[in-house]
């Protein structure tokens, strides 16, 4: 990539790449896995999102088992997101439309008189106004597992979960959704999006249980360090699942429970506040280290430049205050909570999390 004191040397090799590949097109040949992955980059390093990514889909589709193909899954996905996040700045800014709200508002309540129908068609019209729309994917995925319609419902809560890496809510009902009604054959996916939503609400015990059970299977030694810590943390000893889980200890080959709910629906969102559309994209790329790479460090500092740039946002604050608490670092989760809170007085979630934090 050139260095701004001079003609850009990528241009010129791209020209080339691409007379290559014309060349081999023409005689009916494929162009070698490193040309494809060459011009794959270059698109890249450009920042042209959508010519990187038809480069990286033909040199997967040509050579899926190449060298030159081992990470370009991880690279799709990861342009996929960022094309999204760079649509939604251009469009909607980051918050659903008054009338996408009142779709969803109106779906919310179908939903609580059971009226399925009316939900479903409320929430395909909400998304419809407001394509990014995390809450409206989460509460259709609802209403599709209560519909029993399963495989729908997966793929709605994925796009919630995609859209919003730190719903915790939307993590729960996904991996609710994979234990109970898949029979043990998604049980990965459970574990996965179960242990998920436990990172992001640590407080949340009974996951442990969950998890316990979902171990049974094939983990007997973290079958047995979940149900302990479940009963560690169960303040109630005639609690009828501290009781299960201690049966569970005894006798782990035990059938998984089949009484839990098939899926959660995401709390109300009136007390949401707009954000700078810039801000929510450094805190979206900030989730996507944390949450998909696990690069805490990473996420750390772009939201410490945000925070530099934001100096009057609490919100700033309280997913900093995620970020380190996710590294243990509960001494500084404790002070960013306390000074959102210096900034900001009626954060209902900030308190319960700072009260959580302060019992442990």
């Amino acid at each position: 990539i050139g260095d701004g004191s001079g003609p850009d040397p990528s241009v010129d090799a791209l020209a080339e790449l691409e007379r290559y590949i014309e060349e081999c097109r023409a005689a009916e040949r494929p162009p070698v896995p490193r040309a494809l992955r060459l011009r794959a980059d270059i698109f890249h390093g450009n920042d042209d999102i959508a010519g990187a990514l038809a480069a990286y889909r033909e040199l997967l589709g040509l050579y899926p088992a190449a060298a030159e193909s081992r990470d370009v899954s991880e690279r799709i996905a990861q342009l996929e997101f960022e094309s999204s996040l760079r649509d939604l700045e251009k469009t909607q800014g980051f918050r659903p439309s008054p009338e996408a709200e009142a779709a969803y508002d109106r779906a919310d309540a179908a939903l609580r008189s059971g009226d399925l129908g009316t939900a479903e068609s409320e929430l395909n019209a909400a998304i419809e106004r407001s394509p990014w729309f995390p809450r409206a994917y989460h509460l259709r995925g609802v209403v599709m597992a209560r519909g029993g319609q399963f495989l729908k419902a997966v793929e709605d809560l994925k796009r919630s979960i995609r859209m919003d890496r730190s719903d915790y809510q939307a993590h729960m009902t996904l991996g609710l959704l994979y234990k109970k009604e898949f029979a043990g054959a998604e049980d990965v996916q459970a574990i996965e999006h179960l242990e998920a939503a436990l990172r992001l609400r640590p407080d949340l015990y009974r996951l442990h249980l969950l998890l316990g059970e979902l171990y049974a299977r094939t983990d007997r030694e973290l079958a047995r360090e979940h149900y302990n810590r479940f009963r560690e943390l169960t303040t109630d000893p005639d609690d009828p699942e501290a009781q299960q889980a201690a049966e569970a200890l005894a006798e782990l080959e035990r059938e998984i429970r089949r009484d839990e709910p098939p899926a959660i629906p995401p709390p109300p969102a009136k007390s949401l506040r707009f954000l700078d559309p810039k801000l929510q994209n450094l805190i979206n790329q900030a989730y996507l280290q944390g949450t998909e790479h696990q690069d805490w460090k990473g996420a750390e500092k772009v939201l410490l430049g945000a925070r530099d740039e934001f100096p009057d946002e609490p919100e700033v604050l309280n997913q900093l205050a995620r970020v380190v608490y996710a590294q243990e670092r509960f001494g500084d989760a404790r002070g960013y909570w306390e000074a959102s809170l210096q900034k900001r007085e009626d954060q209902a979630e900030v308190h319960e999390r700072l009260g959580l934090l302060l019992r442990t």
